[in-house]
């Protein structure tokens, strides 16, 4: 089974996925560093909730499968991630807004 289809099976649109994938790259583009990351987060109004939630995808099982396939070093983007989500500052504002992208990804995530 390739991967457009197990996304088929769990709802996900791959033309939404790809555009969020796509949307998701552009944004990162150019952070090297954590401070980068964190700075990021903050001016897109990406607040400790909402990277909990993302954290949960990450860390789930249905991640080793999904990342597997794509060829993605999912152990890696835990470290990561996890190391972002606990240095997080509480100070970050909260999302007053979201972005449709945005909005799609959450949507793509809840549906895994």
């Amino acid at each position: 089974m390739d991967i457009t289809q197990m996304m088929k099976q769990f709802n996900i649109n791959p033309q939404q996925a790809k555009q969020a994938w796509a949307a998701a790259q552009q944004m990162g583009a150019g952070v090297k560093t954590k401070e980068q990351a964190m700075k990021l987060l903050a001016e897109k109004g990406i607040d400790q909730c909402t990277l909990q939630k993302i954290g949960g995808y990450i860390n789930s099982p249905m991640a080793d499968m999904l990342g597997g396939m794509m060829g993605v070093n999912v152990e890696k983007v835990r470290k990561d991630f996890n190391s972002l989500l606990n240095d997080k500052p509480s100070n970050v504002p909260a999302i007053s807004g979201s972005s449709d992208i945005l909005s799609k990804y959450r949507k793509g995530l809840k549906q895994l």
